[in-house]
Parts: C-alpha cells; sequence; structure tokens
C-alpha cells in the first residue's frame, strides 16, 4: 500500500484484512472500476494484466487479474480437453455453445462476487475482441451494478513481437503443459486465425478506453477520467514486454552499523563484500551464457528470440547498476564501475530513515520508547517513529523506481539496504502491503527475479557466509596474541607515510592489522589499547636477565630511561630493565590507597571502608577534573586530587557495598590510556598494557571504525591501489573535473 498521492476518503467499508495483521486501511476511489482487456491471443494482455495489478497494490488498491482462460482450464483442463470446435470460427455445435456461455456467465459470477467482497478493481483478462461482447460487459456491469467499465486494447502490427510473445510465453502456459513446443506453438497460430476472422477493433469514442499499440509504442486514450484511472494511463504509457533479469542485493558492512546519520563508508569486509558480489554476478552471468550457447548446438533457441548468450541474465546482455547515493551502497558498486559498468545512483533508493530511534538497539527502544514500540508491533506496515519513515513513506519515496524499472529494458543490479529491498521484491512478486516487513532479505544473498507473463520466478543464489567471514575477520584481527610478544616490525617508511593520516595511532604497522608480520608482531589490542571492557594487567611480565659479563650500558638497567636510551639497550637488556621497571611499578600501585583498573572507555577504582558505611556516611565529589572520597568526620581523605584527565561528570558513578566503594569514571577522550588516576600518584608503563582479545564487534564505533579504515588501507597499499583518503580525494577530483571542463587536468599530481 503506498502512496498517498491522491486525496480520498476512508469509508467504513474500507478496511480489509489478509490474515497477516489487522486490518489494512483500502483507499475508496469514489466507485469500483473493471478494466476488460481486449486483443487477439498473444497480444501481451496478460503480461499488462499482472503488471497492472502489482502497480495497484502498491498504491493500495484492493484489486485481482481474473482470467476467462485460467478459469476455462480450471473446469475443462487444458487444450486438449475441450471441444473440437471450441476455438474455432464461425458456428459450434449446440453443445460447445452451451458450455462456452456456462463457463462464461459462471466467471462473470465470480468478478460479481470480487466486487461484492469489498474488491475496488477487476481487470477482466479476455480477449472481448467483438463489440457485441464489450457491450454485453457494459450492460452487464455497468448499467447493471453501476461500475466504472473502461477497456485495454493491445493491439500489434510487428510480427516479430507477435512470433515472440507465442514461443517464450504461450507455449509455456497452462494450455501446452505436455505439449511439444512446435505442435503447441502450430496448434496456438491456428486459434489465433480463428479470432482473427471476428475480431473487431474499439472504434466508439464514447466510453473510457486505452489503445496499447506494439506494446507501449504508442498510448492512444480516450475519456478517462479521474484520479485512478489516470494512474493506469501513466503506468502503461512506462512499461513493456522485452524480457530481463532484475537482480537485488544488499551493500557491504558499514564502519558503523545501524546508524543513519553516519552515512558511515564500507569496512575492510565491505570492501572484499563488494568485490566479491561482483565477481559472482559475473560468473553467474557468464555460465548462463555458456549454457545458452550450448542450447543453440542442440538447436534450442534462447526464449524471446534473443541471439544466443544475450538472453535475460547473460553475459551478452547489457547490465545497469542501480545504488542509492549513500556510502555505503554506492561504494559496494564501485567494483562494477571498475570493470567497465554502468552504475547509477538514485536518491530514491536510500534506506528508510529510522528517526529519533536512529542507532538504539530494541532494547532501548523498548525502554524509552515502550509505546511507540506497542504500535511498531501492532502496525510494522504503516507505523513510522517520530521523525521516521515508515514502510509506507518508503514506498511512496521508491515509485519513480518502480517505472524506472518498468521502462528498463536491459538487466538491472540493485544494491540497497534490506528496508529498500524488500519494497521492491514485494512490488515485483506483487505481495500484499503488510507483508513488506516479514520480507526476508539476508546478507550474502543474490536475489534474481525474472518478470513474467504469468507472474515472475525467483532464485535466491548465495554467495557469501556473513558469519564465517565475521569469525575469520575477528580472528585475524587479534592474531598478534597468539604469536607471542615479539617487538613490532620497524618499517620506517610506511610509518612515515601514514603518520599524517593517522595522527593518533601512527606507532602501529599496519601489517599488525592483518596479522602478516612475519616478525610475530605486538597483539594488535596492545599496541592500540582498543579492548573495550577488558581490564589492563597488573604488571609486566619477568623475563631473564642477561648472563656472561658486564656491559658498559648494563647500570642503564637500574635508572629510568628515556625512549631512545631503551632502544639503544640489547634484547637481553631490555628483559632485565622491563622486569625491574615492573617489580618497582608493582610495589608503588601497592602503596596506593586504592586499586584501579580500565578501559578506554572508563577507568573503575575501588577502596575499602569500615563494614556497615553507608552512602551517607561518605562525602564524595565527582568534578570533570577532580575527584574527591573520604568519610565524613574525618579530615583524611582516602582519594582526593586532580585527575589525569577529563571525565563525563554525567555519566560517572559511585557505590557502596559490604564495606567496600565502587567508583566509575567514564573518559572523555577515548584514545588513549591513562598512566595514573591522580596526577600526584605514581605512574605505569602505558606501553606494557596487553588487554585481552575481544571480537571486533565489541568496539566501540569510534574505535572500530578507526581499525576498519586502517585493515582496510594496508590491504589497499599491498594491492598496490589508493587509500581511502587518497581514493576520497580521486573522487572529489573527479567531480570537480566534470564541473570543470574547459579546465586542463593533465599536470595535476594528488597529494
Amino acid at each position: 500500500m503506498a502512496a498517498p498521492l491522491y486525496t480520498s476518503q476512508l469509508t467504513s467499508s474500507s478496511y480489509l484484512s489478509d490474515g497477516l495483521g489487522p486490518a489494512l486501511p483500502c483507499r475508496d476511489f469514489s466507485g469500483k472500476i473493471l478494466i476488460a482487456t481486449v486483443g487477439l491471443p498473444a497480444r501481451g494482455k496478460t503480461h499488462l494484466s499482472h503488471a497492472l495489478e502489482r502497480y495497484l497494490r502498491w498504491l493500495g488498491v484492493r484489486c485481482a487479474v481474473l482470467s476467462l482462460g485460467d478459469y476455462r482450464r480450471k473446469v475443462l483442463g487444458g487444450a486438449e480437453k475441450v471441444p473440437a470446435d471450441y476455438f474455432k470460427s464461425g458456428p459450434k455445435s449446440a453443445e460447445t455453445e452451451a458450455l462456452r456461455k456456462r463457463i462464461l456467465d459462471d466467471f462473470d459470477a465470480q468478478v460479481v462476487d470480487f466486487f461484492k467482497s469489498g474488491g475496488q478493481v477487476v481487470i477482466y483478462d479476455a480477449n472481448n475482441g467483438t463489440q457485441a461482447r464489450r457491450m454485453a460487459i457494459r450492460e452487464t456491469f455497468g448499467k447493471g451494478l453501476g461500475i466504472h467499465v473502461m477497456f485495454l486494447e493491445s493491439i500489434c502490427t510487428d510480427q516479430a513481437i507477435v512470433e515472440a510473445n507465442i514461443r517464450s510465453v504461450k507455449i509455456s502456459s497452462p494450455d501446452y503443459g505436455s505439449w511439444d513446443p512446435e505442435n503447441a506453438v502450430k496448434d496456438f497460430k491456428n486459434r489465433i486465425k480463428g479470432h482473427e476472422a471476428f475480431y473487431e477493433p474499439i472504434e466508439q469514442p464514447s466510453f473510457p478506453y486505452i489503445k496499447v499499440i506494439n506494446v507501449g509504442q504508442q498510448i492512444i486514450v480516450n475519456n478517462i477520467q479521474g484520479y485512478l484511472q489516470s494512474r493506469v494511463v501513466f503506468f502503461l504509457m512506462n512499461i513493456h514486454n522485452r524480457q530481463r533479469t532484475i537482480y537485488l542485493a544488499r551493500a557491504g558492512e558499514a564502519l558503523i552499523e545501524h546508524l543513519y546519520k553516519a552515512d558511515a563508508d564500507l569496512s575492510s569486509l565491505g570492501w572484499e563484500y563488494a568485490e566479491k558480489l561482483c565477481e559472482y554476478v559475473q560468473e553467474v552471468r557468464h555460465q548462463r551464457k555458456e549454457a545458452s550457447l550450448e542450447r543453440a548446438k542442440g538447436g534450442v533457441m534462447t526464449p524471446g528470440g534473443h541471439e544466443p548468450g544475450t538472453g535475460p541474465g547473460e553475459e551478452g546482455r547489457p547490465l545497469e547498476v542501480w545504488t542509492s547515493a549513500r556510502r555505503r551502497s554506492s561504494h559496494t558498486a564501485l567494483p562494477f564501475t571498475e570493470r567497465g559498468y554502468r552504475v547509477i545512483e538514485r536518491s530514491q533508493l536510500s534506506e528508510m530513515n529510522p528517526g529519533i530511534v536512529d542507532g538504539m538497539s530494541v532494547d532501548e527502544i523498548k525502554a524509552r520508547f515502550p509505546d511507540e514500540w506497542e504500535k511498531k508491533l501492532n502496525e510494522p506496515y504503516s507505523h513510522r517513529f517520530p521523525r521516521a519513515e515508515s514502510y509506507h513513506d518508503l514506498s511512496v519515496r521508491l515509485e519513480p523506481i518502480i517505472f524506472e524499472l518498468e521502462r528498463a529494458a536491459d538487466d538491472v543490479l540493485i544494491i540497497g539496504q534490506s528496508s529498500v529491498l524488500r519494497c521492491l521484491i514485494a512490488y515485483l512478486q506483487g505481495r500484499k502491503p503488510n507483508e513488506i516487513p516479514l520480507i526476508q532479505v539476508h546478507e550474502g544473498d543474490l536475489i534474481e527475479i525474472s518478470p513474467q507473463a504469468y507472474g515472475v520466478k525467483t532464485n535466491i543464489l548465495p554467495f557469501w557466509d556473513p558469519v564465517t567471514k565475521r569469525k575469520e575477520r575477528d580472528e585475524a584481527y587479534f592474531r598478534g596474541k597468539d604469536q607471542g610478544q615479539g617487538s613490532l616490525a620497524t618499517d620506517e617508511e610506511d610509518e612515515d607515510a601514514h603518520h599524517n593520516e593517522m595522527p593518533d595511532i601512527h606507532s602501529l604497522p599496519l601489517h599488525a592489522l592483518e596479522g602478516q608480520s612475519s616478525d610475530a608482531p605486538e597483539p594488535l589490542g596492545s599496541a592500540l589499547g582498543l579492548a573495550k571492557g577488558r581490564e589492563r594487567s597488573g604488571s609486566a611480565s619477568s623475563s631473564s636477565t642477561a648472563s656472561g659479563g658486564r656491559s658498559a650500558r648494563q647500570d642503564d638497567v637500574n635508572k629510568t630511561l628515556t625512549a631512545e636510551d631503551y632502544d639503544r639497550l640489547s634484547k637481553d637488556e631490555r628483559s632485565t630493565y622491563d622486569a625491574r621497571q615492573a617489580e618497582k611499578e608493582a610495589k608503588e600501585q601497592a602503596g596506593l590507597p586504592y586499586q584501579w583498573s580500565q578501559t578506554l572507555d572508563s577507568v573503575s577504582l575501588t577502596f575499602g571502608v569500615p563494614s556497615g558505611t553507608r552512602g551517607k556516611d561518605i562525602g564524595a565529589s565527582l568534578k570533570r577534573k577532580s575527584i574527591s572520597f573520604g568519610l565524613k568526620g574525618h579530615e583524611r581523605k582516602v582519594v582526593d586530587g586532580d585527575l589525569f584527565d577529563t571525565i563525563k561528570e554525567e555519566d560517572s558513578t559511585w557505590s557502596v557495598s559490604d564495606g567496600t566503594v565502587e567508583v566509575h569514571l567514564e573518559k572523555v577522550s577515548r584514545e588513549r590510556w591513562w598512566p595514573h588516576v591522580l596526577t600526584k600518584d605514581p605512574k605505569i608503563d602505558t606501553t606494557k598494557i596487553n588487554p585481552e582479545s575481544s571480537k571486533l564487534s565489541d568496539l566501540d564505533a569510534e574505535s572500530r571504525a578507526m581499525v576498519e579504515k586502517m585493515m582496510y588501507d594496508n590491504r589497499q597499499k599491498q594491492m598496490g591501489k589508493p587509500t581511502s583518503d587518497e581514493t576520497k580525494k580521486l573522487e572529489a577530483l573527479e567531480k570537480f573535473k566534470k564541473q570543470h571542463p574547459e579546465m586542463d587536468f593533465s599536470n595535476v599530481k594528488m597529494t
């Protein structure tokens, strides 16, 4: 149920339920409409009927295609079951005439029943090729029941189109399910000749009709009135019956998931996904082409009269790629651009705006907006959170895409988020509006949809296992943990090249991100300090001391060294120095009146108080740059002084339980470790912090984005491709070139 692009009233009977949820509002267009098709067989009437049905459902109209041929097959069976003179021109036997009249009367009764049950539009799919038959329809439904009757005539003067339609559609219809293809073609052509002898085109100018000539090459309209009839005309002006394949795939993983306003770029895994998607699409289309060529060698031609290898879904057929303008989707399509495919950004394909609940988990939404959550559960299609879009709103936004899809003659791949793909799948498959939120669109599936005269054919082609890939990514991310505590590899040129790009983390060699260092690099968590929710180890590990004679620099291990002096030490001297410094640090920390630990997000400290102490007995002060804790009535404070760095007062807390005070300090800056809590207290060596490894997905969005960017840039460098920053610069340059074609850019260099 899409666009409220019109003004209409909801009546007491304007609600319908399809068993999948509560009754949905159904628009009252001030009258019911019967659209009766007119035309010789194989002129595309059924194709037009089902396409129109999909669109009207999209508009929220309760409609149905009722086919006289389908009803006849249901009652009598296939073409071999009907009397010999059933489709012949001229006089027929009395039994055949009686049978045809009974079939027609019963079919008309079904049409009436649909209207009586609340239906708004019936597409009456039959030949209706004589003036007498069309007059009877107007008498029965127009004058008799007050239903607006309009006719849709499909005329085809191009015999190539008729021949292609017969071979690609009619011989695969239920009438010829078990027939030899050539015999089916011959029989159907004889049926057409029988109709041609008595066919009378529409010529009366008094009643509403639409003539579609050569499946959309020309449209003739007469006496069309009202909103809905106008929408029907507009839709028919945008369709054709040429076969094509429509592919749908989700965009790759973003650096920051589930945050609409971030418009985040792809993660390293997202870029890998994009490459795999492109490779898989090419592989599938190449295989289809080869299969088509093999069939042609055996005398089996491509359906629709296409040259072998150029049919729908085959490599020889042009393929367009459509994405939204958001980074996640457009960059998933970059591998297609690099391979020469035409990629088009369409703003209407942007994901559904979540509004005020952007970035929230389900539990957070339930807690903060319980009433809205209940409405969402009851009305998943039409409900919208404050400042958000609903699926209904998204359907409205996607209507131009629907018309573009109907006009498209080539194959199309649409890359987008799941909400957009759900709406498009619902349209292509003719689903009901409240089914849209229930449609499953899995990451790593290529959805292949082929519109056909009697419906659509849908294939799900898995090409990517997101669970396995994320597991492999996390293992690679923390592979350094299992490789030991070796020193960081020293590629000065590599570090200098990235120092300006990532000034906060330039000391980390990029190869450590992929776990590819042959020198067993220091664990990534240790180097970056990215271990959200993990505490630092209490002290550094002891190492064996050097043996043998005393060197000239061995006295240096007994004093605190600068970084420059430390680098001059041998490996054994460093081990000795580290062990003594760790022992000294442990003694200093043990002498503090509190214990503390930290993550990149926060600092936690605890200290003891007499048993039975309650919160009101403690004097506490938490400020941005200082803290103070002590028992009331005692001059001496347990913790009192200036903090090493700024904290968030509103997010910092403390509590007392069973003789222990626990203090939680939320850091403002999450990019570094604290060497001490209070500036007056002894420091720890933050370079020796070695947090436990965790999943990359456990990191906060900012830290994860930083690491993902480095992983991607490192891989790009190894392949000799531009980094993310270089890509942005190149994109900006290309955009500037298009805006200023008069300028010479031959000597432009990117820096």
